[in-house]
């Protein structure tokens, strides 16, 4: 049942006042405005054809359709005050939405104005009749809602031209035949015509949805919720944001409705850690609704746990505002991976580097990593514990030993020994971003005494922070606060205190013919500290060089035919790459190298100079197919030291 109720007053229309029942503000307001041109109809058969419970209410876009098959006028379009104030005074009632919070809008009609109490009259199904708003809150809530506005009236007039819906009808014709092209030219003729009529612009956007255009598509709904709030046109945009790869901004929108419902979490990728450890950090539970805090809440708590090289979250749409969700992990090098430690020491050997690492991956003990690098020059030796959220502390501990021995020709040769522990707590604090806190103690001894390299042990606090941005388009920021600071009483011919900024950027750009895509990379790297006798800034850091600037420039071509583009090796590694770099170390080094990948076929050539003994020229062929990688070095010296190496191996690829 519904009261009915029909208001004479001298500052409003006469619309009959429909309520409303649970949902159906939609449907009471048209209801009003149809009987107001004379038109019998029934509030529940309105509700029990518009209503969607799922949506709590009614689209706006099928107001409009019922209105059409009465044979009515319908137009909705993005109104203002003074359009309102006309189309009143002309006799004709109009529905809008307004904002009715938690991103919930309600239809009312506008009936009059009052213009003494500077107040708008709307027959508020929820409410009542001829209620009263004062403008400037009339206004606000209306323009919560984008402005939203729906005439239905009886004169031709007030219609956009009769072309409009005879190319929507064209084009939902094609579209329902599958002719998307033709469908998208005729919809584009419709949004030139009325570009403020918001149903061109959502069969458009679902147009490029089965062409499978999904960023189109996404930007198609988006411009129509400009124009008029609808719940399917917010539910298609997340559908779109979501397939396009955008999962963060699909379930800010999703959100808004109230969706997605997870059902089910699935776990892939784990052989060694257990099942209810991973479990433990989701913030995302079973038959509730995936909330985007909750999503990257529980991109965080994985990172903190250190055992896993890749995270993936990947939300799998199963409809009706539903989805399962998939977590694939990639866990670090277990010594149940024997065959894939073995195959990688092995390539690593050619390097004349000798790497093996263990990890607990249960997640409740530590992982433990020694590396091991043998070469005559820089000599190594480095373990490390890491132990994920110690007595239920909210960080990782990290403690590292080091020992290396690397020996430079400085006129006269001499070895430097070098000792040192580091130990630190580091947590995810925000995304990609890794705070760090910590002790860091090394000794120092050289073979020869030098004024510019004095002996001794420098310990003292370390504080760092970490942060990393990526954009859509895959650009990437990275940059690394670094402070040191000894402890006093070593005395004041050590560096104390000393700060490091680094800064490195990657970026994708097109090129003008819009086929190839280059990638380039700047690095840039500060360091500031205080100390006497030339002790080497960045001991404390990274022993090397004291400042150091890189610039490669990369770039790749896809190509489908060439030398060895139909055999076993290129197939599917279409790449072209070459690369220029410039390091300066010091003031000493210039490097100028290529790199070249085509059909699976690496190739490396590269120059260097400097003060150092170094292979001043080397060449390198890789080839490689998916599983197996094929290698062969050589460096010849120009520097007089007559030391050519030849290098070769075969190794597998994981």
């Amino acid at each position: 049942m519904f009261l009915l109720t029909t208001v004479l007053a001298a500052s409003s229309l006469a619309v009959p006042f429909v309520a409303q029942q649970k949902d159906t503000c939609g449907a009471a307001a048209l209801a009003m405005v149809m009987r107001y041109w004379n038109e019998d109809v029934s509030h529940d058969d309105l509700a029990r054809s518009l209503v969607e419970p799922e949506l709590h209410g009614v689209a706006g876009s099928r107001l409009a359709e019922f209105a059409r098959g009465r044979g009515l006028e319908a137009i909705a379009y993005r109104g203002d005050m003074a359009n309102l104030r006309d189309y009143v005074g002309k006799g004709r009632p109009l529905i809008v939405a307004w904002d009715a919070g938690r991103g919930r809008y309600h239809d009312v009609v506008v009936v009059g104005l009052d213009d003494e109490r500077g107040a708008v009259l709307v027959h508020d199904p929820a409410v009542g009749a001829s209620r009263p708003i004062r403008a400037a809150a009339f206004e606000k809530r209306w323009a919560g809602a984008g402005y939203w506005t729906l005439l239905v009236t009886r004169a031709a007039g007030a219609a956009p031209p009769s072309r409009y819906d005879e190319l929507m009808s064209l084009g939902m014709a094609a579209g329902r035949s599958g002719r998307y092209a033709e469908a998208a030219k005729y919809l584009q003729r419709a949004i030139a015509l009325a570009p403020s009529r918001s149903e061109a612009r959502v069969e458009l956007a679902g147009v490029r949805f089965l062409q499978r255009k999904y960023e189109a598509a996404a930007a198609g709904f988006a411009s129509s919720l400009f124009y008029q709030p609808d719940s399917y046109a917010r539910e298609m945009l997340a559908a779109s944001l979501h397939l396009a790869g955008h999962t963060e901004d699909a379930l800010k929108e999703w959100n808004r409705l109230g969706q997605p419902r997870l059902e089910r979490v699935q776990l892939n990728g784990l052989r060694h850690t257990r099942d209810r450890v991973v479990r433990h950090e989701l913030k995302l539970a079973e038959e509730g609704v995936m909330d985007l805090g909750d999503y990257r809440q529980t991109r965080l708590r994985l990172e903190e746990l250190g055992i896993f090289d890749r995270i993936v979250l990947r939300p799998e749409l199963k409809g009706e505002g539903r989805v399962d969700l998939e977590v694939d992990l990639a866990e670090r090098h277990g010594f149940g991976d024997l065959r894939q430690v073995g195959a990688s020491s092995a390539v690593y050997a050619l390097r004349k580097k000798i790497v093996l690492r263990y990890f607990n991956l249960a997640g409740e003990a530590v992982n433990l990593g020694v590396d091991y690098k043998w070469q005559k020059t820089q000599p190594h030796l480095r373990g490390s514990i890491e132990w994920p959220r110690p007595f239920g502390i909210p960080a990782n501990l990290h403690l590292e030993a080091l020992r290396a021995r690397p020996s430079y020709d400085l006129g006269e040769a001499f070895r430097l020994s070098t000792r040192g522990v580091d130990l630190s707590l580091r947590r995810v604090v925000g995304p990609g971003s890794v705070a760090e806190v910590g002790w860091r103690v090394r000794d120092r001894t050289f073979s020869l005494a030098r004024p510019d390299a004095p002996d001794g042990v420098i310990s003292g606090y370390q504080l760092g922070l970490d942060h990393r941005l990526v954009d859509r388009r895959r650009h990437r920021l990275d940059t690394a606060l670094r402070f040191f600071q000894a402890a006093r009483p070593l005395g004041s011919q050590l560096s104390y205190p000393l700060g490091q900024a680094r800064l490195r950027y990657h970026g994708y750009i097109a090129l003008p013919d819009g086929k190839p895509i280059t990638r380039s990379m700047l690095t840039a790297q500060l360091m500031l500290g205080r100390g006497g006798h030339g002790t080497p800034l960045d001991e404390m850091f990274a022993p090397g060089a004291a400042s150091e600037m890189d610039y490669p420039l990369r770039g790749h071509y896809q190509k489908h035919d060439g030398i060895l583009g139909r055999t076993p090796i290129g197939q599917g590694l279409d790449l072209l790459n070459v690369e220029l770099r410039q390091r300066v170390v010091d003031g000493h080094l210039f490097q100028l190298g290529a790199v070249a990948f085509y059909d699976g076929a690496h190739l490396d050539l590269t120059a260097q100079g400097g003060s150092r003994t170094l292979h001043d020229v080397g060449v390198g062929l890789r080839l490689a197919t998916r599983g197996m990688v094929l290698r062969l070095d050589y460096g010849q010296s120009l520097s007089g030291d007559g030391k050519n190496a030849w290098t070769a191996g075969m190794g597998q690829v994981f």
